[in-house]
Parts: structure tokens; C-alpha cells; sequence
């Protein structure tokens, strides 16, 4: 009975381990119904008097399930004592708790009893034997008794090994012995029989234990396989029940949605994954699927949008596959991110717009062909200049779209392109509507791609019929220009020759009697040249838009009645000079009187230089309206006269009608430019009407508004006449020597106290040794120019006590020149050269009275 017994709690003790393992599987997967089942399985053995499963969850312990199911925990509670009361823990998954089971006492004593029962029997017909013995003996047996009381003592102390020894001489004790040995052979093949039973259980108790374990690890290695392969998958994969709670949740689903598995599982997709807008449709997908067994989603890729931890909707990649689970619906989901992938194909594609717009954009025809030459881009221009579609051109090659003479050309330059060869960009004149336009077509190979790249042969065309157009007036206007130059040179040598060798001859003492002859030519020589570089300076500045007009008020009928003839003297009894004004008399204007004759003097001019022999006749017609004097204004000559097709020429910079007229008459061909900039900025415009031989005649018409000033100026311009300038104190700063002598020339007469310097360093030591009335410093001087020798002065105690005005002298005469003199600090600004009727009126400005009390 003991040893039985001690069979039977092992026997417990290893039914409830490979219970709690059991279960420990089933929780893992989180399969209630597979969990119920082992139990059962389990806990239906005749040798369990009950079992139960307690599931612990937060420290509360709950009994779950049992067999017989009327048990509770009072039950457990009051079979605690029991040594048969066996218990393991589990853990699998969300489950956890103990498993129960308490052995059978009433199974326990049947097995005893059914082993015992023929011992039983041999010890009652031991007891009859030792009756029967006890008064065998009493009479006559009683030593073979005590003999025969201890064989049944060993038997009964279970010794059944040894035989029995009796005295065959009595019957009785014969009889008894054979009962005897024959119980005890009876007892001994029952315990071998128990002995082979028991052995038998516990070798199929160690095979079944064994084939569990095994099973138990080839499960636990699949799983582990299984997870292995779930973990390192690229893509996020969810696995979910039928109520689309997720049992299963992998590494790759925590990167990509925030979540962790232990957050996770258990979760409903809808509730953690799915956007609000999409909840819906998820939820009536799986009615649908669970009351069809059909989805049009599963086994299919598809594209939609999820849900982040943070809130964020992105765009995702899924595939969902389902299988079953016993009676039990799983789905499995394999879910990518392709937020990044889509925006980059939005972003491709939005380039790829970009780069045919921008192609299309283009004023050049430009196309794209592959390795065979077939067209795989074609641009708008190139389409409308060819007039062919694209969609007659992409996938064709030249000669299939096109039957003209360039295309077997076009053709061989491509393979040369494509061959590596150079190929120099080649002019084709192209038809489009009803105009022929010359197109320059170039070639060469794009590759486009890094790892695999693909090449083209990417071909432009630009129309150059303009460019040509504009490539001859370019070249006609560097031709004309080349021609100015000559011109310009021949001006320029011209007076310079005579300056040059009269200003030689007049070295020689026996020429005295022509030096009044020859410094005539040298003023006149000198004037014309000044007269040039000043044509030259307007037209400049005219070009820049820099020109600008000063008005004043002005005795309009006192300036017409100054204008005179322009004319070297030589034609003067041949060509007449006639002015007709009317309509000007005592009216007074605001008008640039300089410029307006600038423009009056290089008509005359002009009209005296092409008059061999005739007239040369002025005619100003006014007519006052509103608030402006309009006049109609014309100068006429009896000249060679012009023809139409050169009338518009000689109005541009540098032009004449032909070459011989420079030849003929001279000139540098700027005067009428120049008349054409000024009338411009007067709004008004030049009107020429001439034939060859029949003279010319240049009009147009100018508003001037009428002044409304007081004071009327006098007729007379203004003057200072030649006078001396006693005690004046003038320093002249200036480093070239032959224009020092210059100026000492001009002085003498003046009587003025004239000191010169040298250069900016030693105008500073003069005024730091003396005080003076005036300064007229040069600008362009070495070391040290006349802007920072000005500077120099102003921080000077000596300088800023007597503070003498200082005049630039330069021969930069340009309005923006003498702004900015102006605004360094100088007084005036004196335009090289310098008349010396002109240095008298500055220095009457400075000899007043006023003035030399002031300083």
C-alpha cells in the first residue's frame, strides 16, 4: 500500500506539470478554446478526485474552469491538508495562475483493495488453518504450529521467498502446509504482476512524458522560428484575430507605427492603426467578410492610409492573407511605409513636368532621341516649327516623318554625334507657313542616371534668320564706324597739322612779318578742334541719356536775331544768307539758349558745307497759343541735295550719305545726330525733304513756354570788359608745365598776384605760408589728385580761418562730373580749356569790393 501510494503522488505530480505546460502553450497563442480542451484532456482521469484552473490578474485569483464543475474554492480550501493535493503555476502569454488537482482516496483503496483481495483470502484460511492448528495443537501439534505460525507470519509479513517446511507425517499439518505454499506462490506471482504492472505504467508514463517534451520543443522551436522570421521581416506585419484584436506584432510595425507589442497586442486595429475616416469601411469590411467568407482586400496589394501613435495620417502599402485556427478566423497583415516612395514618384513626377515645361518653355526646337534614333521627346517649338505633332513624331525616326532633303544628312550627323565623332552645329532653311527661316541645329549626347545610366541624343535649333539680319546691321555699323574713325582721325590731324607747324614757324625770326597770319590759323585751327571733341562729348552724352537742357528765360527775338551764317568765308560771294522771323518780337520764353543754338548753328552748318554756290535761307514763323510760343522753323539751302534712300541714314550716328561726301566736303557725320538727340529732348523731331540736285530742306516745329518772370534780361549777353585785378591772390595748382604758362600768360595783363604750385603736396605748404582769394586746383595730378589735396585743405586751422573758395580745373566737363565736385566741397567747377574773357569774369566775381571784405 505504500508503494502505491508513492506511485500515485508522482503519478500527480507529473499529470499537473504537463497540465501547467500545456496551458502555458495554449496562453501564449491566446487560444481559450485549445486551452479548454487541455484541460479536459487532462483532468479526466479516474485517479483526480476534482481539478481546477485559478487565472491570477493583478493579484486577484480567480477559479476559471474545473472537473467535476461544482467545484469551488472552499473545496481546494478544505482538501489543503490532503498529501494528494498537487499544484503547478503557469504563464503563457496573458494567461497566468496555478493549476489544481487532488487524488482519488477512493481510487487509491480500490486499487489497493483489488491487489489485497487474494491475500485477504490467504490470511482467512491462515486464521482457519491456525484455528484448526490451535486445536490440532492442543491435542497433539502444537510444536509443528508454532512452525506453521511462523511461515504465516512471514507470509504475512511478506516474505514469500522462502518455501515452507512441514512434517508430511500429519495430514492435517500437510494439508496446511500446501494451503500455505500455495498462498505464498499465489502472493508471489500477484506482487511480480503488480511488480510488472507498475514497471509498465511507469515506462509509459516516461514515453508519453518523453514524446511531450519533444513535441513541446519542436513547438517551441517553430515558434521561435516563426518569430525570428516575424522580427527581422522588412515590412510591419500584424497579425489579428477575427474580432481584429491583434495577437501578433513585430518589430518593424514598432517603427513604423509608434506602438510597442506589449502596447499593441490585444488592441483592436480600428482603435490603434485605422483614421477616423477609414474606420467605417474596415468595420463593414469585416461584417461583410464574416458573413460571406469573402474581401476584397485579402490576397490583394493594395494602397490606403494609416495611423501613427502621434496622429499623424500617412500613406501605406499593405497586403492581408487569412487563415484558420481551428474554428477561429486569423488575419495576417504585411503593411509598408510609403510616405517617402510616393513622395518621391510626386516629386519625380512633378520634375519631370518642370523639365517639359521649361523645354517647352524654350525658344529653341529641341528634341530627344534613343540609341536607334527614335524620337522619345519633342518640345512645343520644335512641333510648330516642323508642324508635325508629337504624336506623329515620338516613336518614329526622321525618315519615317519627314520626305525632305535634310533628313538623310540630319541622319548621318546623329550616328557621328552618337559614334563619339564632333560635329559642328549646321544651318538648314526650313519651311514654316509661307516664310522660309534659316534654323541652326546642333547635336550632342546626354546620359541620364547614375547606377544604369541612359544615354540620348538630345538635338537643338534656333532660328537665326534675325540673328543674321542683325549680324549685317552690326556689321554695317562697325563698318560705319571704321569709316568715322577714318573720319574722325582725319578732323582730329587735320587742325593739329596746321596748330603743330604754324606754332614751329613761328620760332623762325624771318617769318615775323605772317605770325599775325599764322596765329589766325592756330586760333581757327584750335576752335574747330575744340568744336569737334565737343560734337563728340554730346553725341556721348546724348547716347547715354545724360544730356539735359538747362531753361532760362530768354529774349527769343534777340537770340534768332544773333544767329549768323556758319561758313569759312571762302564760298561767301557765291552762297547767300537769308533769315524771314515773324511772329517773335517782344516775346521772352524758357528755353536752353545753348542748346537751342547748338541745334540752329549744326543745321547751318550742315547747310553751308553742301551749298557750292546758291543760298542758304532761315525761316522762323512764331504763334503764341495758351501759354507757349509755337514755332515753325526751317533751314533751306540750294545744296547737292539728298536722296530718299539716304535721308533716314545720315540722321544716325556717324553716317553720311556716301564716302565721297567726307571726302568732298569733311565732316564727321555727327552733326544732324546730335540735332535729332537735342530736338528729342525738346519733343520735337526732325523732318527732311530734299532730292539730289534740287537742295534741302530740314524743318520742326518746338513749344516753348512763355516766361513769366518780371525782369526782362538784356538783349546783350552780359560781360566783363578786360580789367585789372590789383592785390588779387591766386594760388593755381597744376602739373603741367605748358599749361602754367598758360595761365601766367593770361594773368599778366590782370595784374593779379598769382602763385603756382606744383602739385597737391605743395599747394598745402602755400597755404600753410599764406592766405589767398581764390584756388583753381587741377583734378587729375600724380600722388596726390586735387580731390584728396582738398581734403587735406578743409582739416587745415589756416585753410578754415581765411577759407578761400577752390575751383576744380579739369577737362572732365560731364553734369555728373561737376555734381560730384560739387558736392566734395568745391566752390565752381572750371571746364579746361579756359578763355581768357572767361578767367576775367571769375575774377571780377572776386575782386568786388563785397568779396574782399568778406575774406
Amino acid at each position: 500500500a505504500k508503494t502505491l501510494r508513492e506511485f500515485q503522488m508522482s503519478e500527480l505530480e507529473e499529470v499537473v506539470k504537463v497540465m501547467s505546460n500545456n496551458i502555458s502553450i495554449a496562453g501564449q497563442y491566446e487560444d481559450w478554446s485549445n486551452l479548454n480542451e487541455v484541460f479536459k484532456s487532462a483532468s479526466n482521469r479516474p485517479s483526480l478526485e476534482f481539478s481546477a484552473l485559478i487565472l491570477e490578474s493583478d493579484g486577484i485569483s480567480a477559479l476559471v474552469a474545473s472537473n467535476p464543475p461544482n467545484i469551488n474554492q472552499a473545496t481546494i480550501d478544505d482538501a489543503a491538508e490532503s498529501p494528494l493535493l498537487i499544484s503547478a503555476p503557469f504563464e503563457g502569454g496573458q494567461f497566468k495562475g496555478t493549476v489544481v488537482i487532488l487524488g482519488s482516496e477512493e481510487f487509491t483503496q480500490a486499487e489497493i483493495t483489488r491487489l489485497n483481495t487474494p491475500l485477504q483470502v490467504a490470511m482467512a484460511l491462515i486464521l482457519l488453518a491456525v484455528v484448526i492448528l490451535y486445536f490440532f495443537l492442543s491435542f497433539r501439534v502444537s510444536k509443528p504450529l508454532r512452525r506453521v505460525r511462523n511461515v504465516a507470519q512471514q507470509i504475512g509479513a511478506g516474505n514469500l521467498q522462502a518455501r515452507t517446511d512441514y512434517d508430511d507425517r500429519i495430514w492435517e499439518l500437510k494439508s496446511l502446509n500446501d494451503a500455505l505454499e500455495s498462498m505464498r506462490t499465489g502472493l508471489l506471482d500477484q506482487r511480480k504482476t503488480n511488480e510488472a504492472l507498475t514497471k509498465g505504467m511507469e515506462l509509459e508514463i516516461q514515453r508519453q512524458t518523453k514524446d511531450l517534451r519533444k513535441t513541446l520543443d519542436e513547438l517551441q522551436d517553430s515558434r521561435n522560428l516563426f518569430g525570428s522570421v516575424i522580427e527581422s521581416a522588412l515590412d510591419a506585419m500584424i497579425i489579428a484575430d477575427g474580432k481584429s484584436r491583434i495577437v501578433e506584432w513585430n518589430r518593424k510595425a514598432e517603427q513604423i507605427f509608434g506602438w510597442s507589442r506589449d502596447e499593441a497586442i490585444g488592441q483592436t486595429l480600428s482603435k490603434l492603426i485605422i483614421p477616423d475616416q477609414h474606420r467605417k469601411a474596415h468595420d463593414q469590411g469585416m461584417t461583410h467578410y464574416h458573413a460571406t467568407g469573402h474581401g476584397p482586400v485579402l490576397n490583394n496589394s493594395f494602397q490606403t492610409q494609416a495611423l501613427r501613435r502621434n496622429g499623424e495620417v500617412f500613406d501605406i502599402e499593405i497586403y492581408i492573407t487569412s487563415m484558420g485556427n481551428g474554428n477561429e478566423e486569423i488575419f495576417s497583415s504585411f503593411i509598408r511605409d510609403i510616405t517617402e516612395s510616393k513622395q518621391l514618384a510626386s516629386d519625380l513626377e512633378q520634375q519631370r513636368e518642370l523639365n517639359a515645361e521649361l523645354l517647352n518653355a524654350l525658344p529653341l526646337m529641341v528634341t530627344l532621341k534613343d540609341r536607334d534614333l527614335i524620337y522619345s521627346f519633342v518640345n512645343d517649338r520644335a512641333t510648330e516649327v516642323l508642324e508635325k505633332s508629337p504624336e506623329e513624331m515620338i516613336g518614329q525616326c526622321e525618315a519615317d516623318v519627314f520626305d525632305t532633303d535634310w533628313v538623310e544628312e540630319s541622319a548621318a550627323l546623329d550616328k557621328k554625334t552618337w559614334n563619339g565623332e564632333d560635329t559642328q552645329p549646321t544651318e538648314y532653311a526650313l519651311s514654316v507657313g509661307d516664310k522660309v527661316n534659316h534654323y541652326l541645329i546642333g547635336r550632342y549626347l546626354i546620359s541620364v542616371g547614375k547606377d544604369n545610366p541612359t544615354s540620348y541624343l538630345l538635338t537643338y535649333g534656333f532660328e537665326v534668320t534675325k540673328l543674321k539680319a542683325v549680324q549685317l546691321q552690326l556689321q554695317s555699323a562697325l563698318n560705319a564706324k571704321d569709316a568715322f574713325l577714318a573720319t574722325i582721325s582725319h578732323e582730329i590731324r587735320t587742325p593739329l597739322h596746321s596748330i603743330i607747324v604754324l606754332a614751329e614757324l613761328l620760332n623762325d625770326p624771318s617769318r615775323k612779318s605772317e605770325h599775325a597770319e599764322f596765329n589766325t590759323n592756330i586760333h581757327s585751327s584750335s576752335r574747330h578742334l575744340l568744336s569737334l571733341v565737343n560734337d563728340i562729348l554730346d553725341f556721348s552724352k546724348a547716347n547715354a541719356k545724360r544730356l539735359k537742357l538747362t531753361p532760362a528765360k530768354t529774349d527769343i527775338e534777340a537770340f534768332f536775331n544773333g544767329v549768323s551764317r556758319i561758313d569759312t568765308g571762302s564760298r561767301s560771294e557765291l552762297v547767300t544768307f537769308e533769315k524771314t522771323i515773324s511772329g517773335c518780337e517782344g516775346i521772352y520764353v524758357e528755353a536752353d539758349a545753348t542748346r537751342l543754338s547748338q541745334v540752329f548753328q549744326n543745321l547751318l552748318s550742315n547747310a553751308f558745307k553742301f551749298t557750292e554756290q546758291g543760298e542758304v535761307h532761315l525761316r522762323i514763323n512764331g504763334k503764341v497759343e495758351a501759354q507757349n510760343l509755337l514755332l515753325d522753323c526751317e533751314v533751306k539751302d540750294s545744296g547737292i541735295g539728298i536722296s530718299s534712300a539716304d535721308q533716314e541714314k545720315i540722321l544716325q550716328a556717324f553716317e553720311q550719305a556716301n564716302s565721297g561726301i567726307s571726302r568732298k566736303f569733311g565732316g564727321t557725320g555727327l552733326g544732324l545726330g546730335i540735332v535729332v538727340q537735342l530736338l528729342q529732348l525738346m519733343n520735337s523731331e526732325l523732318h527732311i525733304e530734299s532730292a539730289p540736285g534740287s537742295g534741302s530742306s530740314f524743318s520742326f516745329q518746338l513749344a516753348l513756354p512763355l516766361s513769366k518772370s518780371a525782369e526782362h534780361p538784356s538783349s546783350e549777353q552780359s560781360s566783363h570788359p578786360t580789367t585789372q585785378h590789383d592785390g588779387l591772390r591766386i594760388l593755381y595748382v597744376e602739373d603741367i608745365l605748358p599749361n602754367q604758362m598758360v595761365m601766367k600768360a593770361m594773368c599778366r595783363p590782370l595784374k593779379v598776384n598769382l602763385t603756382i604750385a606744383n602739385s597737391g603736396k605743395e599747394a598745402i605748404e602755400c597755404c600753410k605760408k599764406g592766405v589767398y582769394d581764390l584756388i583753381l586746383l587741377d583734378i587729375q595730378m600724380p600722388e596726390m589728385d586735387g580731390i584728396e589735396t582738398l581734403k587735406v585743405m578743409q582739416t587745415m586751422p589756416c585753410f578754415q580761418n581765411s577759407n578761400p573758395p577752390v575751383h576744380a580745373f579739369t577737362a572732365h566737363a560731364s553734369d555728373n562730373d561737376k555734381d560730384h565736385y560739387l558736392s566734395l566741397g568745391f566752390e565752381g567747377v572750371l571746364t579746361k580749356p579756359l578763355m581768357p574773357e572767361q578767367l576775367n569774369e571769375i575774377l571780377s566775381k572776386y575782386s568786388t569790393d563785397e568779396h574782399k571784405d568778406q575774406a
